[in-house]
């Protein structure tokens, strides 16, 4: 084929202009766009109205309304594409009543002019005034219905949806699957597989509607079946494929459907790489990445913070370096402030602070969740000090704080013991409106907690409208930590009152609460054994360690040991620690023997058990045992055995 080149006319010609135009407005070039025109303004096209409509449109998809106007009061005669193509620049920058004004103006409407206005309308969600257009329309076309159908469904007005499409006389494939995708999102199958049925000439979107809606309910199985009767596939089906086997966890037929497919695009590449992700397959979603570069695929910011998500996630810093050095090596997106902030991110979930700090240093552009990510991954490592000092800089910077930024600042000053700077800090998120807020309060009560003013902290929680689990873990926590058993057992007591139901982490703070009141004072051993019954189904490993704990520090060592031969878990060197524990507590030498030999079967590099029988043997002190104890309140073998 002779290749040949644009002549020097062929580069005046309004042919060529107009692809320029056409391009700058597809990309939103607006800067490109700007120089064209003003070319195009020094030729002997200035007034060429096909030209002038082109240089309106691309300003108005650039974002440019005011610019497309200067155009468009230039054009001495303007035609009916002059005033709608002003007509949908308006509308796209969501300046509705300009863009009423410009249709009220124009002396000559056609049915697009009234479709404009009636998506305009539409898109803002002013359905009210895009109807009575719609009434008022001496035209409709399908187009018209489609825009003012979509509308209602998009609004979640399924019944007027309906009605609207039942009107329609001659419904195109658009027409049906606007239905179809409304019955499928709102999960009503019934009806979606009613319209799928009833189309009559399915185009592939049909089919890829039930494939996914299939998916997002979790039945792979119509999923399924929906792909293999399909008669044609295209690229979007087999990505909702891969999509639907790794929302249901098929992760390997992901795969085989990600190998099979004739034809890959970015989203294939981007469902496989974040189902690992969602898998928590760092490795092989890591892996990914070397093989889109071999079939010569550029990854996206969609691919690239899939990948960090689950580097961090796993806590896997080395794949996470894989990922940034090669985001780095070719200048992909690493100056983008999404991907920054995921790295950000990564590295301090990671605890690799020092990279974060790199990363945020290196950054041209930064944001609140840029700010947010640093000091929140400082919290998290503990680094307290340093994730205050770095609020402070945030606001001598200008930065706006959000309710993130408040939360880990109250929480850095908690971990600091930082009462003055909380209180503080405490003023300026509420005076921020964020006084209400459920997450707020639970960070103030933690602060207030740890700065040791309980009174304070009881007064926020109480005064809270709405408490989440994570408060009632934080109020009962922190009583049991400084020892207020009582009090933190009363505030399990309340939470269940409430009616709230408690989680695991919540069993764990209320059998600490246990272990720092005991089980001598009345009615606290019934207590126990009737919340580990009544949440038996919440109870791991960990609930019963801190059982035996319980136990143990009671003195019913006899009770200890049942419980560890009881319980549905195989005992790891913890549960025999803590008996050991309890056996040096309490002088029984017998049983810290039996113990420790489990402790070095288990365990047997650790030295920690020696230490423990070695002042067991050497005490002279004779420590009350199990076998004396009063067990007037000791909860049973048989009722240990009810609550497994």
């Amino acid at each position: 084929m002779e290749l040949r080149t644009s002549t020097a006319d062929e580069k005046n010609s309004p042919a060529f202009y107009a692809a320029l135009l056409r391009s700058c407005a597809r990309s939103q070039d607006l800067s490109t766009g700007r120089r064209i025109h003003r070319r195009i303004i020094a030729t002997e096209h200035r007034q060429n109205k096909f030209l002038q409509n082109l240089a309106m449109e691309m300003y108005g998809k650039c974002g440019s309304p005011d610019e497309a106007r200067r155009v468009f009061d230039s054009i001495p005669s303007k035609n009916v594409f002059s005033w709608n193509i002003m007509m949908a620049a308006y509308a796209h920058s969501r300046r509705i009543e300009d863009a009423r004004d410009v249709f009220d103006r124009m002396p000559l409407k056609d049915v697009v002019s009234w479709n404009t206005i009636l998506a305009a309308y539409a898109a803002y969600g002013q359905l009210d005034e895009a109807k009575v257009l719609f009434d008022k329309m001496p035209q409709r076309t399908v187009v018209s219905w489609n825009t003012i159908t979509a509308a209602l469904v998009h609004y979640g007005r399924l019944i007027e949806a309906r009605e609207m499409f039942d009107k329609i006389v001659d419904p195109n494939a658009v027409s049906w699957n606007i239905m179809l995708v409304a019955y499928a999102q709102s999960g009503d199958f019934d009806r979606a597989e009613e319209i799928f049925a009833k189309i009559p000439d399915k185009d592939v979107a049909s089919w890829n509607t039930m494939i996914a809606s299939y998916a997002d309910a979790g039945n792979i199985e119509k999923a399924r079946k929906i792909f293999q009767t399909m008669p044609v596939r295209d690229v979007v089906s087999w990505n909702a494929m891969i999509t639907a086997f790794s929302r249901t966890g098929h992760l390997q037929e992901a795969k085989v459907a990600f190998d099979t497919m004739p034809k890959r695009n970015l989203v294939s590449w981007n469902a496989m790489i974040t189902a690992y992700s969602e898998a928590g397959e760092c490795d092989r979603a890591v892996a990914m990445l070397g093989l889109m570069d071999l079939e010569g695929m550029e990854p996206n910011d969609v691919t690239i913070i899939a990948l960090l998500t689950v580097c961090g996630s796993t806590a896997k810093v080395t794949q996470g370096r894989i990922v940034h050095s090669s985001i780095s090596s070719k200048n992909r997106l690493v100056s983008h402030v999404v991907v920054a902030t995921a790295l950000i991110n990564m590295y301090g979930n990671c605890s690799s602070m020092e990279e974060a700090w790199i990363v945020f240093a290196g950054m041209d552009e930064r944001n609140t969740v840029t700010w947010n990510a640093l000091i929140s991954g400082y919290v998290h490592n503990s680094n307290t000090r340093e994730a205050f000092m770095l609020y402070a800089i945030m606001n001598l910077e200008g930065a706006a704080p959000n309710l993130i930024t408040f939360v880990a600042a109250l929480d850095a000053c908690a971990g600091n013991l930082a009462l003055a700077q909380g209180k503080i800090i405490h003023g300026l998120a509420a005076a921020a409106g964020y006084a209400d807020d459920v997450v707020l309060a639970t960070a103030l009560v933690n602060l207030y907690a740890k700065c040791g003013c309980l009174g304070r902290a009881a007064e926020i929680f109480h005064a809270m409208p709405v408490k989440s689990e994570v408060t009632w873990n934080s109020i009962i926590a922190i009583h049991a930590s400084f020892g207020l058993g009582s009090a933190a057992l009363r505030f399990f007591q309340m939470m269940h009152l409430q009616g709230e139901e408690p989680s695991g982490v919540t069993l764990i703070n209320t059998l600490t609460a246990f272990s720092h009141t005991g089980l001598a004072r009345g009615g606290a051993a019934g207590y126990l054994v009737s919340i580990l019954i009544d949440y038996r189904g919440l109870l791991e490993l960990d609930h019963f360690v801190c059982v035996i704990d319980i136990l143990g520090r009671a003195g019913w060592l006899q009770e200890a040991e049942d419980l560890i031969g009881l319980m549905p878990f195989e005992p790891d060197s913890l549960c025999w620690m803590t008996l050991l524990g309890a056996c040096k507590l309490h002088g029984d030498r017998e049983r810290g023997t039996v113990a420790a030999d489990n402790v070095f079967r288990l365990d047997p590099g650790n030295p920690a058990p020696y230490v423990l029988l070695s002042s067991i043997c050497s005490s002279k002190k004779l420590g009350r045992t199990s076998n004396g104890d009063d067990h007037s309140s000791t909860p049973s073998v048989k009722e240990v055995e009810v609550l497994l």
